[in-house]
């Protein structure tokens, strides 16, 4: 048993360390903008992130949108990814920051919201006004139009 448990670890380690050499060579192509690279970065993150983020914002929807904010900005600042730190790191910081990001403008749409419905019936009461004066003035500029060059310049 004991022979196995050896085993087991040795493989998973020497494993484990292929598989972050492979991590490092396809961050690397992925900098370079090789677009098949981007796609294994996806495959191996995407569901990772999903549930990250699903787990702090509650919503399949929004999560989404997230992970897909997440892989844009990975795209967009691909020149920037520095090969020998820890991509994990990197992926999960955008991640964050795109959570953050959602948070506050979740927070500010929030707050608009509400000031809307605490003072809407003093903006529909002016909007109506503003309506209601500029219909009645174009309707008595119509009027003006109407009548003989004489009177019409009275009202001019």
């Amino acid at each position: 048993m004991l022979g196995f448990i050896y085993f087991y670890l040795l493989y998973y380690k020497c494993s484990g360390f292929k598989m972050l050499s492979e991590s490092k060579s396809i961050v690397k192509r992925f900098k370079e903008g090789d677009a098949a690279a981007f796609d294994a970065i996806y495959d191996i993150y995407h569901q990772k992130l999903y549930y990250f983020t699903l787990g702090l914002v509650k919503d399949h929807d929004s999560a989404g949108e997230i992970i897909q904010e997440v892989f844009v900005t990975l795209w967009e600042k691909r020149d920037q990814v520095d090969v020998t730190f820890n991509f994990d790191n990197y992926i999960f910081t955008i991640a964050q920051n795109s959570i953050r990001k959602f948070f506050r403008k979740k927070s500010i749409e929030s707050k608009v919201k509400d000031f809307l419905l605490n003072n809407s019936p003093e903006l529909i009461e002016e909007t109506d006004s503003s309506i209601i004066y500029n219909e009645l003035l174009e309707l008595a500029n119509k009027t003006i139009e109407k009548l003989p060059p004489k009177r019409k310049a009275i009202y001019k």
